[in-house]
């Protein structure tokens, strides 16, 4: 029998958020309309095409989004977060709303990019709408040493192991993660992450980036 002991593994976590809890056809209406002002609302870098509010809250030109109806809903995730996580003693949380993004049109990508600031431990998406063939959450792999493994290792990992398979992760550079509608995604902050080109036009694709510090 195998016993599988997961050293130095990285945390993914995903919890469920019941869209019945706050007002998420409100959000979605606002998000939405300032969306179809301009498809492509970029105030972060030159490289990715999407729409996402980072560095533009206060752009006068788009409604302003209500969080108050997901406080509750938030704070009693991570409080059961924070309270699951093996410490010496009691942990305080503050968390941040930082980012809305907002994809749909074939092209749409957000380039890699990590959340690891000041006292920022972990990194939440949240995701309010997503379609069936919407664009997947991709991890880069932290591990450097994957960069320069041996030819044999590489042909091994391109002909014979899943690269879909979590379990096969720590060999590859990239992980893309299966995520559901109304599913909250909790990872550490250094973790690079990234959305690839929506290969169709399709269903809104808007999810809600929280930064949840630990103290």
């Amino acid at each position: 029998m195998f016993n599988l002991t997961n050293l130095f593994a990285i945390p993914i976590i995903t919890v469920d958020i019941d869209p019945k809890c706050f007002d998420k056809d409100k959000l979605l209406s606002i998000v939405k309309r300032n969306y179809k002002k301009l498809p492509y609302r970029n105030n972060w870098d030159n490289v990715s095409k999407l729409h996402h509010y980072y560095n533009d809250w206060d752009n006068f030109n788009y409604s302003k989004i209500d969080f108050s109806s997901l406080d509750e809903v938030y704070n009693n995730v991570f409080q059961q977060f924070v309270r699951q996580l093996p410490s010496k003693s009691d942990l305080n949380y503050h968390y941040d709303i930082v980012n809305i993004t907002v994809y749909k049109n074939k092209g749409d990508f957000m380039a890699p990019h990590h959340h690891m600031i000041d006292n920022v431990v972990f990194s939440c998406v949240h995701y309010v709408s997503l379609g069936n063939n919407s664009a997947k959450l991709t991890f880069d792999n932290p591990s450097a040493v994957c960069k320069y493994f041996s030819t044999p290792i590489l042909n091994l990992r391109k002909n014979k192991l899943l690269e879909t398979s979590m379990f096969n992760s720590f060999l590859f550079e990239k992980f893309s993660l299966d995520i559901k509608e109304d599913q909250m995604v909790i990872f550490p902050s250094f973790m690079t992450h990234s959305v690839k080109q929506e290969e169709t036009d399709t269903k809104y694709r808007i999810a809600i980036a929280t930064n949840l510090d630990v103290y």
